[in-house]
């Protein structure tokens, strides 16, 4: 059993093949795609464009391989650190609703900022697993009153609705 109040993933660097991504393919939703897997010694975490995925490596051959699943819609907030001059490693930390906090550690050359851009659209936008999400809009004050707004929201339903399928 994967101990979900000590999860700490140490010198995660960029999976450089397709391994990682394979072995949590078959636990996806449909539609869900990896984004970027990370790979430790033995651990791994992949992070999709609905959840971060975490593979925990056990036993003394590593067949036995737990799976965690950690929704972005259960984030209530991150935060990052960047590598320095004498630190090269960077982390991320995630504060999940019931769990807590989950940190991540990663070796330098690791894009932490499109995995910020993610978690903060995730967060942000609060996209669900059902592929549902909340829509707002920033209007210009020179423009609102204007029925700008009504009007984006307006279109982008019936793109939704009656355009995408």
């Amino acid at each position: 059993m994967t101990d979900l109040e000590n999860m700490l993933f140490l010198k995660l660097r960029p999976a450089s093949d397709h391994r990682l991504a394979d072995l949590t393919e078959p636990i996806l939703a449909e539609g869900e795609r990896a984004l970027q897997p990370f790979q430790g010694i033995r651990d791994g975490v992949v992070f999709t464009d609905r959840r971060v995925i975490a593979v925990n490596t056990q036993g003394f051959t590593g067949k036995k391989k737990p799976f965690v699943s950690l929704p972005y819609n259960r984030i209530q907030a991150y935060s990052v650190e960047s590598a320095g001059m004498m630190d090269l490693d960077s982390e991320m930390q995630l504060w999940f609703t019931g769990l807590g906090v989950v940190p991540f550690e990663f070796i330098a050359g690791a894009d932490l900022a499109s995995l910020a851009r993610l978690i903060g659209e995730a967060v942000l936008y609060r996209f669900d697993c059902r592929g549902g999400a909340e829509l707002g809009c920033r209007i210009d004050k020179a423009y609102a009153g204007n029925g700008y707004g009504t009007e984006a929201f307006a279109a982008v339903a019936e793109w939704g609705l009656y355009k995408i399928h």
